[in-house]
């Protein structure tokens, strides 16, 4: 309390002030030595001792009022200076002590040292026993590891005896029979922990694939599955690594990515990454193979049939995907032990194997199983190369002569590891033998593949070739099973996958797997263009014969009420068909709407040619209704009158029942057109007429059979969509799609055409059997013909031979002629269209029967009465 109570310190302005006073001294000084006189200084002096006086007055008031402060800060400075003095006393006597002691110290050092010198020694020895000692039980460690999985803790175990074997006891001989031991454990748990890491990057993907699959029956999603590289950073300690050993237990509960994690720090502390690298690249396409064959054998449980080949496909690239990501998981992890090493031009050596790699290999399998469900011979299947080997066109050639990083085993630095210049892994011998030791697995384990390598198998080579259940008989692939017949129809189901498995590659514009998937389409191509000859070839002769389809429920299935052409069937079967594989193979889509046009055209050719068989040209036979629909004007005209807008818009008035005088009214324009062109004749031959009734039946099927083939060519145009990546590819599908619109249109006016034909035929019908009757202008009878008098009276020779009450027999020739043309049709055309055709027709005879009013000479009551009647 005394210190706060005590003297403030003053405020650093103080140290301004003197800087003040310092800077006025100079200021006193410069003005001394600039004055001219004795006066000047005098006058000078005189002010500064008025303000020594001023300053001194306010210092002996300062001091005054701050007495007890100064008082107090006296006292205190007097006893912090005595404790200082104090202690000042008491370091010395402490340096005094030290320096006596440092000279003891210096009496007794080569004594202590030797004695430290023995302790040092005596606790190395002590060691040395304790590491020999331990030694022994490493092998049971190590096995006991291994067993519960712990395979960081087991290399790390192992590691170190070597270490301490090759290190501190590497002078013992008596040890060397256990060095030898555990060099030989070192390549046993290699080899354990690489047939683990397999496991996980490929076994354990299919299992967990094929049991989502077997469970949901649905593909799984690939895009589920994430590698938790970010998770297992590449700088993770080991001891987090075996904390996740620890924590697993024995029950393997490890997930796939942690277990690659810590196999691949395992093979970085083994110093085994070269080996390591190169039993990967080795039997990389091994596993694939059996991946393709686990797949197929799970798709097979479900059946047969194309379908099963898209879940084979989808399958096989969902396990692909997660495979690669595994891979990426482990090159993420080996890359930071890896040293570069360079060649003698400055080059680097590749010592990893890359993602390039495993993609060439994926894209190997995959040719080979594209080739095998297309049925390809050997002379398309892919040239592929060795494992690494670049699938772009830009390898440097130089590449192939570089010096080569030569690996040194551990055992014996000295002595190179040998590579082998080529194997037989995959010649027919090995495959067989595989496929059968395979084959004995499978059947030992009830239906379970086993995957384990045996002495015989390891005689053909490191890893098992693909076989079952692939492995092929007959040569048509490598798999003995196949989800349905090879076929190369089946590249309409394998494009879409392959092409999506393919557009994930970096280059994928010159892949192998692109070129051959391109080459396959092309000659899909050339196999559906013989096929297209041989349907038109067909449809052709039945458009010839005029068969047509009957059967209710295969018309209801085509979505209409009427018979329709056979031939019309089967082209669009064939339009059907095109679209399909131009929605499967979207990249080749134009190509599939020109061979549509391209058939379009052809049955347009067929159809006209057929047609003129029916109607010949007007140069052939002169036919009135033929000539009416071959002028433009007269069809144009024709076609713009109430009756046809009404047919071609579909207006049905069912609901609505239609007075007399509304058709009249609507038919008026077009009796008027029909009569101006035939009213004046007084007869139409019967070579200007169709006499036979099954020639409209035929030219009605047409009709119905164009319009409706008319309708599904333009379902097929809207149906199909351009894509958006490829501008030129979507212009050139724009350009084929407009010309099979166009090809549509043709076909639904050559049908317009023939109903129109129909229409005009059957009032020419009229026309022909009614203007004879009219003709000569007389429709007087007898009244004695009532009674059915002579024949030879004058009046009965000029009514034509009649009584009163019989009927014409031109009208019961009309009658029945039209009754035919009824029947005929009704069948043949719909409803609405049976009804242009034959509505109207009493206008017509009326019309006839009127316009030839002023050509009657002769009538009287009984002749008005056959004219009603």
């Amino acid at each position: 309390m005394s210190m706060v109570s005590g003297p403030t310190r003053p405020p650093r302005s103080s140290k301004t002030a003197r800087e003040s006073s310092a800077s006025g001294l100079i200021s006193v000084i410069r003005t001394l030595s600039s004055s001219q006189d004795n006066d000047d200084r005098d006058r000078e002096k005189s002010r500064l001792e008025k303000e020594f006086k001023r300053s001194d007055q306010r210092l002996d008031l300062l001091i005054e009022s701050q007495r007890d402060a100064l008082t107090k800060a006296m006292q205190d400075f007097n006893k912090i200076s005595s404790r200082i003095t104090s202690s000042r006393d008491r370091i010395k006597q402490v340096k005094q002590k030290l320096q006596t002691a440092q000279v003891l110290l210096q009496c007794k050092r080569d004594e202590l040292r030797r004695l430290w010198l023995e302790s040092v020694e005596h606790s190395h020895v002590l060691h040395l026993l304790e590491q020999i000692e331990g030694l022994n039980s490493v092998p049971h460690k190590l096995d006991n590891n291994i067993s519960l999985a712990r395979y960081l803790q087991a290399t790390k175990d192992l590691m170190k005896s070597v270490a301490l074997l090759e290190g501190e006891l590497s002078g013992v001989d008596a040890l060397r029979e256990v060095k030898d031991n555990l060099q030989q454990q070192k390549e046993q748990l290699h080899e354990t922990l690489m047939t683990e890491l397999q496991r996980h990057l490929y076994e354990e993907v299919s299992r967990d694939c094929l049991d989502a699959f077997r469970r949901s029956g649905k593909i799984p999603n690939s895009k589920a599955e994430h590698v938790a590289t970010h998770r297992l950073l590449v700088s993770i300690e080991d001891a987090e690594l075996l904390k996740l050993e620890k924590i697993a237990g024995s029950e393997r509960r490890l997930d796939s990515e942690r277990q690659i994690v810590i196999l691949v720090r395992c093979l970085v502390l083994l110093a085994k990454i070269s080996e390591s690298v190169e039993m990967i690249r080795e039997r990389c396409q091994g596993h694939l193979f059996h991946a393709v064959s686990r797949t197929t054998t799970a798709v097979l449980e479900g059946g047969e049939g194309p379908e099963r080949l898209l879940q084979l496909l989808e399958l096989i690239f969902a396990q692909f995907l997660i495979i690669e990501q595994r891979h990426q998981l482990v090159l993420s992890h080996l890359s930071p032990h890896v040293v570069s090493e360079y060649d003698e031009e400055g080059n680097p050596i590749p010592l990893l194997y890359s993602m390039e790699d495993i993609s060439s290999k994926m894209q190997h399998v995959l040719t080979t199983l594209l080739n095998t469900y297309l049925g390809a011979t050997g002379g398309r299947q892919e040239v592929h190369g060795g494992f690494g080997t670049s699938a772009g066109d830009n390898m440097d050639v130089n590449l192939f002569f570089l010096r080569k990083r030569p690996f040194v085993t551990t055992v014996n630095p000295t002595k190179q590891r040998k590579f082998t210049l080529f194997k037989f892994d995959n010649s027919q011998l090995a495959i067989s033998k595989s496929s059968y030791l395979q084959e004995q697995q499978q059947q030992g384990s009830n239906g379970v593949v086993i995957e384990k390598s045996t002495d015989q198998g390891a005689a053909l080579g490191p890893t098992p070739s693909p076989s079952a259940p692939g492995g092929t008989a007959g040569g048509t692939g490598l798999w003995e099973q196949v989800v349905c017949k090879p076929s190369f129809k089946n590249i309409s189901y394998m494009y879409r996958p392959m092409l999506r498995f393919v557009e994930r590659l970096d280059d994928a514009e010159r892949s192998p797997l692109q070129i051959v998937l391109t080459a396959a389409v092309k000659e899909f191509l050339a196999m559906v263009n013989d096929e297209l000859q041989t349907v038109v070839e067909q449809s052709a002769k039945s458009l010839e014969e005029f068969r047509v389809v009957t059967d209710a429920e295969v018309l209801k299935s085509l979505k209409t009420t009427r018979p329709v052409l056979q031939s019309c069937v089967a082209i669009d079967g064939i339009l059907q068909v095109l679209k399909e594989h131009a929605n499967d193979l979207p990249q080749f889509a134009s190509e599939f709407v020109e061979k549509a046009c391209d058939v379009m055209r052809r049955y347009k050719d067929i159809a006209e040619h057929t047609y003129r068989t029916i109607v010949p040209p007007q140069e052939v036979r002169q036919t009135n209704s033929n000539h009416w629909i071959s002028d433009p004007d007269i069809c144009r005209c024709l076609m713009g009158l109430p009756n046809w807008i009404n047919l071609i818009d579909d207006v049905e008035h069912e609901e609505l029942e239609e007075s007399p005088e509304d058709i009249r009214l609507r038919n008026q324009q077009e009796v008027s057109i029909l009569l101006s062109n035939l009213g004046q004749k007084k007869d139409i031959p019967s070579t200007e007429i169709f006499s036979n009734v099954n020639d409209l039946k035929m030219v009605a099927h047409m009709h119905e059979g164009l319009e409706w083939l008319s309708i599904r060519t333009q379902e097929m145009c809207d149906a199909l969509k351009c894509g958006k990546d490829n501008p030129a590819e979507d212009n050139n599908l724009s350009e084929a799609l407009r010309k099979l619109k166009e090809f549509a249109t043709d076909l639904q006016e050559k049908a317009n055409t023939c109903l129109l034909l129909l229409h005009l035929e059957v009032r020419v019908h009229c026309f022909y059997y009614l203007l004879p009757l009219v003709a000569e202008g007389h429709f007087t009878t007898a009244v004695g013909s009532l009674g059915g008098g002579s024949t030879n009276s004058p009046d009965v020779a000029h009514g034509g031979g009649h009584g009163t009450q019989d009927t014409d027999r031109q009208v019961l020739d009309l009658a029945a002629d039209l009754s035919r043309i009824e029947e005929a049709l009704s069948n043949a055309v719909q409803p609405r269209k049976h009804k242009y055709v034959f509505e109207g027709l009493g206008l017509v005879i009326a019309v006839i029967l009127m316009n030839a009013v002023p050509q009657i000479h002769r009538i009287n009551e009984l002749g008005v009465k056959r004219i009603c009647r």
